[in-house]
């Protein structure tokens, strides 16, 4: 009985250590990107979307338009945001990725006209 449960722990122990050499193998894979989005005007763009492409990682722009996520070596970073053209960026040797957005062009062909009035009566129940 003893020996059965030595081999089991055993087989767990190597398990264990086979899932934390995946692991400790994967995170030096990652590196450190930053960068600036700004638009062509050189003014800089809050809320951008930078997201790791075929994968789940991405953050978005701060106040200042900067970001920073964890991203292999060789990844291709996803920039979205709204009124602009997506836009595609390899991740570098530096780890620096700054991006300048273009304009949509499509989105000067919708216009959105709203106008009318409308009356609300609160009536009020005894």
């Amino acid at each position: 009985m003893i020996k059965k449960i030595q081999i089991k722990l055993k087989g767990y122990i190597t398990t264990l250590v086979l899932l934390l050499f995946i692991h400790v193998s994967y995170a030096q894979d990652q590196k450190k990107v930053t960068g600036k989005v700004t638009d062509e005007k050189g003014e800089v763009l809050v809320g951008v979307s930078v997201r790791v492409k075929g994968s789940n990682t991405g953050t978005s722009t701060d106040k200042d338009g900067n970001y920073t996520l964890q991203a292999a070596p060789a990844a291709i970073l996803v920039f979205s945001y709204v009124g602009f053209s997506n836009q595609e960026a390899g991740v570098n040797a530096t780890g620096v990725v700054d991006v300048k957005m273009a304009g949509d062009k499509q989105l000067d062909e919708v216009v959105v006209v709203g106008y009318g009035t409308a009356k609300k009566r609160i009536s009020q129940v005894d």
